[in-house]
């Protein structure tokens, strides 16, 4: 990690956002995926009962910013029996994301109420208040 945060750093420095970009998917192309998502795995793992993070959140506290994407490709990845709480993990705008029908909505819904988490009559939730800071 290390390594990869000095890349990062020295990459950074680059001033054609597009360059940069393609070279940070290089590296996170050539890395094991699996590796990836054992990283978020270990962010979300660390995220209290009660308190949600963005999928942005997850990846940039990964070491992965503006991979958001990835964080829901893991996610969705799980297994039926993984130690993570999935359910803790929500959009930018506060809200359950799910592209495919079925039950799970309402299961993430429900296990965030549970934790005291309160939804508004749009179903959002309230990131100023249940915002994981880690």
């Amino acid at each position: 990690m290390v390594f990869e945060n000095m890349i990062l750093s020295v990459l950074g420095c680059l001033s054609n956002a597009g360059i940069l970009r393609r070279v940070i998917g290089f590296i996170i192309g050539t890395m094991q995926k699996d590796d990836i998502y054992a990283r978020f795995y270990e962010i979300i793992r660390d995220i209290p009962e009660g308190f949600v993070a963005t999928y942005g959140q997850v990846a940039s506290l990964a070491g992965y910013p503006g991979y958001a994407r990835q964080v829901g490709f893991a996610l969705h990845a799980l297994p039926d029996n993984a130690d993570v709480p999935w359910h803790r993990v929500i959009n930018s705008k506060g809200m359950i994301s799910l592209k495919t029908s079925g039950p799970f909505e309402h299961i993430q819904k429900q296990l965030l109420e549970m934790e005291g988490i309160q939804f508004d009559d749009v179903s959002r939730v309230s990131l100023k208040r249940y915002q994981w800071n880690p």
